[in-house]
């Protein structure tokens, strides 16, 4: 009974009547998806519908006890029934009631009906309340199909399954502080290793490295595949400009200081606000330079500076993340004063320095091969134009149809192939006298 309350009704609360979807303005009429999804205020909230629904059962009930009271009083005043009371067994006999003196019989029973009434009235619009909360509690704890979670392989693989698969080809310092587990085997007869298993294909061990690559700087694959493009652009050594890229990084900057013992670390310190940004343009302004950053998004360029935001519990926390790693290999391409919380960016990345070592062929011939569904490929798409115009020619499948591509245009003006015998007939001319579907003459078909 409170759907009809929205979205049709809900001018109930206000004097303004609905507005129809011809007479709506344009800016109502024309909304986003993303819009639609994000409900307004509703001026009649749950609550009060319950309190009114409370509000009625009471008077409705309250006053048909009364009633039923006051025509039994006029009809049989000295009936002993006790009208409005619950009988709590068959078998027990009603109890007896006293009279008071000075109150006559009718007005008596109509009083015990009253408040036996509003009794059972009341424990009713309790139950609704009750539900109606319920209702309202759930639906707010429903996640809306629109909301995203944004996934980083942290949150959505295993780290011990993931370093158990990928380890044996490398360490991920930036995956996770604890060490691999060793797992007892329950069937000694079933072990994984190369007499008891495939050796890894091509394929997979590019996918590995690349794997590798990615979990260690916690990053989605879109992300590395937007670095990858960069790089390609702009460097002739593609796979150490991509981790040049990924060192550059805020988070990765807090971890290679020792201020979180993991890349999901680092990131969390960053969400919560406990990192400070400056630009190394703008130093001269002092205090007034520094921006709390509050995503790992954020590359560091020649001369910026980080440092833990002044603040009690920042400070603690990461001095705490400090003392249980212990002495950290800072890199030379970063200047950090443990004392104050402050690191300089002084240089990119040197190649010797990074945190983590790759094969470079396999990473890149990743992301320069052919590509296929599983695997992302960043070549460039070749693109034709149909000459003298900016009209792309259309490459898709057509259904066997001849496609419009300039050379078949050039050739069915020549007539080229029409007078071709046998199999090196073309195919428009198969069991036909003329061409099929023409892409010269513009009257047969779409072309």
């Amino acid at each position: 009974w409170l759907k009809p309350l929205w979205p049709e009704h809900r001018w109930l609360g206000s004097s303004r009547p609905p507005v129809s979807a011809a007479s709506a303005p344009s800016s109502m009429a024309m909304t986003s998806p993303r819009a639609r999804r994000v409900p307004a205020k509703r001026p009649l909230t749950l609550a009060a519908l319950a309190a009114a629904a409370a509000a009625t059962t009471v008077a409705v009930t309250s006053g048909v006890a009364f009633a039923r009271a006051s025509s039994t009083s006029q009809t049989s005043p000295a009936s002993p029934q006790l009208h409005g009371v619950w009988r709590v067994s068959l078998a027990q006999p009603l109890p007896s009631v006293q009279r008071q003196v000075g109150v006559p019989d009718g007005a008596q029973r109509s009083s015990s009906g009253f408040a036996a009434a509003a009794t059972r009235a009341a424990a009713a619009a309790a139950c609704c309340a009750l539900v109606v909360s319920a209702a309202t509690r759930a639906a707010g704890q429903k996640r809306l199909s629109g909301v995203l979670m944004r996934m980083y392989p942290t949150r959505g693989h295993k780290r011990q399954k993931v370093m158990r698969r990928l380890e044996k080809y490398g360490p991920m310092p930036a995956w996770s502080r604890k060490p691999l587990l060793k797992k007892r085997l329950i069937t000694p007869w079933f072990k994984r290793g190369p007499p008891h298993t495939r050796p890894t294909s091509d394929w997979g061990r590019r996918l590995i490295e690349k794997q590798r690559l990615r979990f260690h700087f916690n990053l989605k694959e879109y992300q590395l595949c937007k670095f990858m493009r960069e790089a390609f652009r702009t460097s002739r050594y593609p796979v150490v400009k991509v981790v040049q890229i990924c060192e550059s990084r805020l988070d990765n900057v807090l971890w290679r200081l020792g201020c979180a013992p993991t890349m999901a670390a680092a990131r969390y310190l960053i969400r919560g606000k406990h990192v400070q940004f400056r630009k190394g343009t703008q130093i001269d302004r002092g205090e007034a330079g520094w921006r709390t950053q509050s995503g790992c998004h954020v590359m560091c360029g020649i001369g910026d500076q980080i440092r833990i935001k002044p603040r009690e519990a920042s400070i603690n926390h990461v001095k705490r993340m400090i003392a249980e790693d212990g002495d950290v290999k800072i890199p030379e391409h970063l200047d950090w004063d443990p004392e104050n919380l402050v690191c300089t960016y002084l240089n990119v990345c040197d190649p010797s320095d990074f945190g983590i070592e790759i094969e470079e062929k396999f990473v890149f011939m990743w992301y320069a091969g052919q590509g296929s569904m599983k695997q992302k490929s960043l070549r460039r798409t070749h693109v034709r134009y149909h000459p003298g115009t900016l009209k792309q020619v259309d490459k898709r499948y057509n259904g066997g149809k001849i496609p419009k591509t300039p050379e078949n245009v050039i050739n069915m003006k020549l007539g080229k192939g029409l007078r071709l015998k046998g199999l090196v007939r073309p195919p428009c001319l198969w069991n036909r006298s003329k061409p099929l579907n023409n892409p010269y003459e513009v009257s047969k078909g779409k072309w």
